[in-house]
């Protein structure tokens, strides 16, 4: 993917994910929400950040660059960041943020 926007995200939310933290450690995910953060400076497109939820209750990953895989789509290589449990699921999150 070149730039990516948005849009490219919005109807994946609720969609299965693969996210490869290392060699020997490759979870499934959803996409949960995809977040718009406002304008980029000196640009039309928007900020936005993504928000996975790993099948995770008691441990996670620190921040790190990882792999994220859609079977039909693509596959990309991005910035992911611990963001806590869950409320409703008590299941960990990882935030993607474009900027």
């Amino acid at each position: 993917m070149e730039s990516v926007q948005v849009e490219q995200f919005r109807e994946l939310v609720g969609k299965p994910f693969s996210i490869e933290f290392n060699s020997e450690s490759t979870l499934r995910a959803h996409l949960t929400e995809v977040l718009v953060l406002g304008k980029k400076f000196n640009q039309d497109s928007e900020a936005f950040s993504l928000l996975f939820e790993t099948e995770q209750t008691d441990q996670y990953f620190t921040q790190s660059i990882v792999r994220i895989y859609h079977k039909d789509l693509f596959t990309m290589e991005v910035f992911a960041s611990p963001k806590g449990l869950s409320q409703s699921s008590g299941k960990m999150i990882y935030e993607v943020i474009f900027n």
